[in-house]
């Protein structure tokens, strides 16, 4: 017999020690429990500090459950290589300073201060300037992305501040929020260009003005930028023949300073295309700009994912998303092998709220998926953890019962055409709208003949006790669906078989 797999992500759907007092309690659904009850069902932890979130990003993805092994951030590599000194040894960041000293010009660094730690340290800022100071590199610009609650960023950029002024040649040129470097093509956008490349917009005597100004701000993403002026003239901007090097985990950041470093247009001027040399100490989100760009720390390299593994067995797999076209980057899509025609991807729009599905779209979609073409399909069912970010229980609630009567629908269908169904969480989000640690559901269900179909069983309480003896962990997924699928289970992958 052809073997098949549904795999049925829900998003947000993570356990509590509280449970019977939050969001999926109080919709009592129905077909989870069930399932709960009947099939083969565990609690198993999120191998990460934070379920759900890849390496680097600030959208979550399932990584850890598609490559079965610990997948490192961004930030882990390179305080490991920063903290070693190693940096020094890195071509890429020898180009950039060979450039200064040819050239007698400049270095522009441009960083992000966040409130999340896993964006950004300043720490590895100033070592970064310690060899550059070895380096006798004459003239540092550094140019601050901040992102966060203004008290907790305000605090992290004086500490840099300070620091900064054991560091005579470096000097902070540029300040501004987030918001204006994301907002492509607008004029926040080119006004956040002119602030770092042609050193124009609002003026300011340093950076400590700028935020005590700016102090009743609930965030610093809309801190307007500001550029640092000495008498009326900007102390930084970038020059043709200047070095530019980034230090930003958060790709999306990066990637949209890539783009208009390297853009003729930037919103509705267009400006001459710069002869700079550009460094990322971290990878970006490659097609965004130019391909000579260097990267002086490679991520962790992402091979071998169990998708990946059953297309070269020869095996088919789709992915369907409920959420809207532009969210489907974060989630499963660069974990298959690209422009390989046995993975592919649908995404059915939600009815405009993004808070509750349309169902029967949905199911109509999920029912001309399935059938013997097929081997691997991946449902991510994400519109309850969208309501969840909205604060209001009475939408999570109502999200979470249309889930639910889906995937009712979505076991039966899978009996009928003999797909073995995994019912599984990647985080959970729906008690206080944001990510967290908390443990998550794991169900198989074989057939329809293998269920339980005790009654007492099937109101089975999670416990407390249930969740602290939680020893397995999203590492075991990919191994899971290696073994249902008779796919050898490379070395690389850590985790175990939950079956």
């Amino acid at each position: 017999m052809i073997k098949k797999l549904s795999l049925i992500i829900l998003n947000g759907w993570g356990l509590s020690s509280s449970w019977g007092g939050n969001a999926i309690a109080a919709a009592n659904p129905g077909n989870f429990l069930k399932f709960w009850g009947q099939g083969l069902c565990m609690i198993i932890k999120p191998a990460q500090k934070k379920a759900g979130l890849y390496a680097d990003e600030d959208g979550i993805t399932l990584s850890e459950i598609y490559v079965g092994r610990e997948v490192k951030r961004i930030k882990e590599i390179v305080d490991d290589v920063v903290g070693r000194r190693e940096l020094g040894e890195c071509l890429e960041l020898k180009k950039s300073i060979e450039n200064c000293k040819t050239n007698t010009s400049s270095l522009n660094l441009v960083t992000t201060i966040a409130e999340n730690d896993e964006y950004s340290d300043p720490d590895n800022i100033k070592i970064l300037l310690e060899i550059l100071k070895v380096e006798r590199i004459r003239n540092i610009n550094i140019h601050l992305i901040l992102e966060g609650e203004t008290g907790a960023v305000s605090r992290k950029v004086e500490t840099l501040a300070n620091s900064i002024n054991d560091f005579e040649e470096a000097q902070i040129s540029s300040i501004q929020g987030n918001h204006y470097l994301s907002e492509i093509g607008s004029k926040n956008f080119q006004r956040s260009y002119s602030s770092i490349v042609l050193g124009t917009g609002e003026k300011a005597l340093d950076a400590i003005s700028v935020l005590s100004k700016n102090k009743n701000l609930p965030k610093l993403d809309d801190l307007e930028p500001h550029i640092i002026c000495s008498g009326n003239q900007a102390i930084g901007k970038i020059f043709d023949f200047d070095s530019v090097l980034s230090l930003d985990y958060k790709r999306s950041n990066l990637n949209n300073f890539i783009r208009y470093l390297s853009a003729f247009e930037v919103g509705s001027k267009s400006y001459k295309p710069m002869g700079i040399k550009i460094s990322t100490l971290t990878d970006y989100y490659y097609g965004a700009g130019p391909k000579d760009i260097g990267i002086i720390i490679d991520r962790d390299q992402i091979n071998n994912s169990v998708l990946s593994l059953a297309e070269d067995a020869g095996l088919k797999n789709v992915e369907i998303f409920g959420s809207k076209n532009s969210w489907k980057h974060y989630y499963l899509s660069g974990f298959k092998k690209k422009n390989q025609s046995s993975g592919s991807c649908i995404v059915v729009a939600n009815d405009g709220s993004e808070k509750t599905y349309d169902a029967k779209r949905w199911l109509n979609t999920y029912r001309d998926t399935v059938g013997d073409n097929i081997n691997i399909i991946t449902s991510y069912l994400s519109a309850s953890d969208f309501s969840a970010r909205t604060g209001s229980i009475k939408e999570d609630i109502e999200s979470i019962k249309v889930v639910d009567k889906l995937l009712g629908e979505m076991v039966e269908i899978n009996f009928q055409n003999n797909y073995q169904t995994i019912i599984l969480a990647d985080e959970s989000g729906l008690e206080s709208a944001g990510i967290n640690s908390n443990p998550l559901p794991f169900i198989y269900l074989k057939d329809s003949e293998s269920l339980n179909n005790d009654d007492s069983l099937i109101q089975r309480k999670i416990t407390i006790e249930g969740l602290l003896r939680a020893k397995s962990s999203t590492y075991d997924i990919a191994p899971t669906i290696c073994k249902i699928m008779d796919i050898t289970k490379p070395d690389e992958m850590t985790g175990e078989s939950l079956i």
